[in-house]
């Protein structure tokens, strides 16, 4: 969904992450491009990828998205005072307005 314009949208999400798995670390890689080395116990059967692919979807994700278009779309910033006559306040806030208008005489 845009966070401009509400409008819902698809947007291709592609993300690059770089994991290690070894079983003994005995010294760092010589591979700087690794963004984590992951020690194995010898007897693991098993890899959990879901903390390395939340990271890479988290990453691949813009921090603002913005629909194609949207961007160059001129969004109203202010709005126009009521016609005169329109009650459209609450009544509820009258009591305010008066202290307000009394302040202002004194």
């Amino acid at each position: 969904m845009c966070d401009r314009t509400l409008v819902s949208y698809d947007e291709p999400v592609a993300g690059d992450y770089a994991m290690l798995y070894v079983t003994q670390r005995e010294a760092e890689p010589a591979d700087e491009s690794l963004d984590d080395v992951i020690e194995l116990a010898p007897d693991e059967e098993e890899i959990d990828l879901t903390e390395a692919v939340r990271d890479t979807l988290l990453l691949a994700l813009p921090h603002r998205r913005v629909a194609p278009g949207a961007d160059a779309l001129e969004l109203p910033t202010q709005f126009g005072a009521p016609a005169e006559g329109d009650d459209v306040a609450d009544p509820r806030w009258d009591a305010l307005r008066q202290l307000r208008a009394d302040g202002r005489t004194s």
